[in-house]
């Protein structure tokens, strides 16, 4: 999880240096780019699909036979395709409006900040429970513990 979220966070600051190169207005850049983390945070922290399309059931022990993805493999597969594709429209937004570039780099960096929230809330229930958690890549995931 916060692998995921440096990764957006850093690719979202580099967009913004270069819709700030691009020629953006004065102080606008930082402007749309705020604005851009605040909607993507509200819009993906508040989701009410979250509920429907969640983990479903009560947590099961890891089987033993489970493979666990090494931490490359998750980073790479979370960022496909929302983080790769706004970070796509972004760079050829630089090519025409600046400011909108600037708003997308807001946007990459606002599902950073998600991820660090939704980590840091992994990482409570994980304490509070004793357990680490694991989920596979079925729809709809499920949730495996395994002692601490």
């Amino acid at each position: 999880m916060f692998i995921v979220a440096a990764v957006r966070l850093v690719v979202g600051a580099a967009l913004l240096g270069a819709a700030i190169l691009a020629g953006a207005e004065n102080g606008r850049p930082l402007a749309q780019f705020s604005f851009g983390t605040a909607m993507l945070v509200l819009v993906l922290l508040a989701d009410p699909r979250r509920r429907f399309l969640g983990l479903r059931g009560e947590p099961t022990a890891v089987p033993d036979h489970a493979r666990y993805d090494r931490w490359w493999e998750m980073a790479a597969r979370a960022v496909f395709p929302s983080t790769v594709g706004v970070s796509i429209l972004a760079a050829v937004a630089l090519l025409f409006d600046a400011s909108v570039a600037a708003f997308l780099a807001g946007a990459v960096a606002g599902m950073g900040v998600a991820a660090v929230v939704a980590g840091v809330k992994n990482l409570w229930w994980e304490r509070r429970h004793g357990v680490r958690a694991f989920a596979d890549r079925s729809r709809p995931p499920r949730l495996f513990t395994a002692p601490r």
